[in-house]
C-alpha cells in the first residue's frame, strides 16, 4: 500500500507538484478542432488548470487561464475579435500570447497594458484536434504521431493478403454503386469541391490522381475487387458478415442493416460491437484530418427557401434530444447534435458520435450530381483497368467542364 506522501506525489498533478511538473513537459489535446466550428471558445480543464481555448477569424489558436488578470472574469463569456479575445466584463483585449492589447477605460496615452500579461500557453492544430503545452521553454516539437493514413490501410492490407489471412480482393470494400459517400474519398485525398467566394464547384487534378492511383495500387496488389462496383449489395454485405473482410467503408447506417439482416443468428448487435469498429477515413498524409460525411439537407436552411418558417419548425422539432436521438438509434444514423449522445442512454449512440467532431457537407450546388457522375466513371475506369489513374483524371476533367461548364474551377 502507498503511504500519504507518496500518494500524493503520484495524484497531485497541479503547478509545483512533482507530478505536474514532470507532465507539463508533454503536449495534449485540448479540443476537437470541431468543437470551435459554431462557437469560437470553450472552457478546458488540464493538469488542474481552468483554461480557455478560442480560435480566432484567421484559423490562430489561443490557450489562456480562464480568469481575466483584470476583476478574474470568466474570459469563456468574451468574444473573439480579429487580434484576440475580449474579456466580458471590463473589456480588456487579449492576444493568443496573453499580451494585453486594449484596455478601454484607460487614457490613450495610458501604457498599463503594456506590464499586464494573461497566462497563455502555445498550441498547434494537429489531426483534427488542438494541442497544448503546459510545460517551461524550450518548447518541445509536436511529435508528428504515427496516424493512420490511406497508405497504412494499404499496406496493411496487403499484407493480410500476402499472409493469406484474407483473400484476393478483400482487403478493402467500398460501396459497390454509386453515391454521394464517393466526394469524402477525393477530400480526404487532398482535394476541395467547392470555392465559396465564386460559388464554383471544383475539380482539384492532382487530389484527384492520388486518390485514382492508390485504388490502382488496391487492385494490382490483389487487396481492391477488379469488379468491386458490381452493383450487388448482397455480395457487399455478406464476405464482411461472415469476417473475410479486413477493412470496409460505409455509413453508421449499415449498423442497422447488418444487425436486421445479416447477423441475427450471430448475436445481433452483440456481435458487431464484437467485430466491428468506428474510425472516420484517414487522410492520405501524416497529420491530415480525418474525414466523415454527413448530408447537408436534413440540417440546412437555404436562403433561397420559399418556405422558411415551415422549414425551420421542422428544423426544431427534429433537433429535441429524444426525437433526434429516435432517429439515430432506430437507423443507426449519426445524431443531429452533440448533446443527444450525452442525455441518452445508448451504447451504439455513444461510440459513434465522436464521428460528428470530423463530419464534412456535401456542397449545396445544383450541378454536383453531374460532378459525381463524372468522378465515379473515373473511378469505374481505373478499377476496372480500361484507363490508367492519369488517363481517368483527364476523361473526368474534360467532362465536368463539358457538362458544368464555368461553374467549376479544374485546378
Amino acid at each position: 500500500m502507498l503511504s500519504e506522501e507518496r500518494n500524493e506525489i503520484l495524484t497531485r498533478v497541479g503547478k509545483g507538484t512533482p507530478l505536474g511538473e514532470l507532465l507539463r513537459r508533454y503536449w495534449y489535446p485540448v479540443a476537437f478542432t470541431s468543437d470551435l466550428d459554431d462557437f469560437p471558445m470553450k472552457q478546458v480543464r488540464l493538469l488542474g488548470e481552468d483554461l480557455v481555448v478560442f480560435k480566432l477569424e484567421d484559423g490562430r489558436y489561443g490557450l489562456l487561464e480562464e480568469l481575466c488578470p483584470h476583476r478574474r472574469a470568466s474570459l469563456a463569456y468574451g468574444v473573439t475579435e480579429p487580434e484576440g479575445i475580449r474579456c466580458g466584463y471590463h473589456g480588456w483585449l487579449f492576444a493568443p500570447d496573453g499580451r494585453c492589447l486594449e484596455q478601454p477605460a484607460e487614457p490613450p496615452d495610458s501604457t498599463f497594458k503594456d506590464r499586464i500579461t494573461a497566462t497563455a500557453y502555445p498550441t498547434q492544430e494537429l489531426g483534427g484536434m488542438v494541442w497544448g503545452y503546459l510545460g517551461p521553454a524550450p518548447v518541445p516539437e509536436l511529435p508528428r504521431f504515427d496516424l493512420f493514413t490511406w497508405d497504412d490501410v494499404m499496406t496493411t492490407a496487403r499484407e493480410a493478403r500476402q499472409r493469406n489471412i484474407v483473400e484476393a480482393g478483400k482487403g478493402y470494400y467500398h460501396r459497390p454503386v454509386q453515391g454521394p459517400d464517393w466526394v469524402q474519398w477525393y477530400r480526404s485525398f487532398g482535394g476541395r469541391d467547392f470555392d465559396p467566394q465564386s460559388g464554383k464547384l471544383v475539380f482539384n487534378k492532382a487530389a484527384a490522381l492520388r486518390y485514382y492511383r492508390w485504388l490502382r495500387a488496391g487492385v494490382d496488389g490483389g487487396v481492391i475487387e477488379r469488379d468491386r462496383l458490381n452493383g450487388d449489395w448482397n455480395r457487399f454485405f455478406q464476405p464482411i458478415a461472415d469476417g473475410r473482410v479486413l477493412f470496409f467503408s460505409g455509413g453508421t447506417w449499415n449498423w442497422a442493416e447488418m444487425e436486421q439482416q445479416w447477423v441475427g443468428t450471430k448475436g445481433g448487435e452483440q456481435w458487431l460491437f464484437e467485430n466491428l469498429g468506428f474510425a472516420p477515413h484517414p487522410s492520405y498524409q501524416k497529420g491530415g484530418k480525418p474525414i466523415t460525411l454527413s448530408n447537408p439537407q436534413a440540417y440546412f436552411l437555404s436562403a433561397k427557401s420559399q418556405n422558411k418558417e415551415i422549414v425551420m419548425r421542422l428544423l426544431a422539432y427534429t433537433t429535441v434530444p429524444d426525437l433526434d436521438a429516435k432517429h439515430a438509434i432506430g437507423s443507426a444514423h449519426l445524431p443531429v447534435l452533440r448533446r443527444t449522445a450525452e442525455l441518452v442512454r445508448d451504447r451504439f449512440l455513444k461510440e459513434v458520435s465522436y464521428l460528428l467532431n470530423y463530419t464534412t457537407f456535401l456542397p449545396p450546388h445544383p450541378d454536383l450530381p453531374k460532378w459525381q457522375d463524372a468522378f465515379f466513371r473515373g473511378i469505374s475506369a481505373v478499377e476496372s483497368l480500361s484507363a490508367t489513374p492519369e488517363q481517368a483524371v483527364e476523361v473526368v476533367a474534360a467532362e465536368m467542364q463539358r457538362t458544368i461548364g464555368d461553374k467549376i474551377i479544374v485546378e
